[in-house]
């Protein structure tokens, strides 16, 4: 959300403000890092089926959905709503191509980021082979020339 209220009397000096980048625990500081600003956006996300007007939370992993296509996710959407989709479901793309990853980022992430969370929606620290990362990225040894 950008805050766009403008003149006198408004908080004018934050009229291009990124207010979803800040801390929501009321000191309105930024986040030390984006790693760290996604843990507390997956926590906020899986918090919203506390709302009156939410049924249930379905955390989906992209990956998942371009593997498997999207037919799984609309009929567990159906069976909690009780209504029919009435839209085409998309097809597993499986042909993507994977993402090239450095070994150096995978051990990164793997060091930096909150697991915890991550896990909290279906992902875990794990790297190659057979990591959560292997269904959308190839390694890439850059320590190793190719001569």
């Amino acid at each position: 959300r950008i805050n766009k209220r403008k003149g006198k009397g408004s908080d004018a000096p934050f009229e291009h403000s990124a207010l979803y980048e800040l801390k929501q625990d009321g000191s309105g500081l930024p986040y030390a890092s984006v790693l760290e600003m996604r843990s507390a956006k997956i926590r906020n996300f899986l918090n919203v089926d506390s709302y009156s007007h939410v049924a249930s939370v379905i955390a989906a992993k992209y990956e998942t959905l371009l593997r498997n296509g999207t037919n799984d996710l609309m009929r567990e959407i159906e069976r909690i709503t009780g209504v029919e989709a009435k839209c085409h479901f998309s097809p597993p793309k499986l042909y993507k191509r994977p993402r090239r990853l450095e070994v150096e980022f995978i051990e990164w992430m793997d060091q930096f980021v909150d697991w915890d969370v991550e896990a909290l929606i279906g992902y875990e620290k794990g790297g190659f082979p057979g990591g959560s990362w292997d269904t959308q990225a190839v390694v890439v040894d850059t320590s190793q020339s190719i001569h």
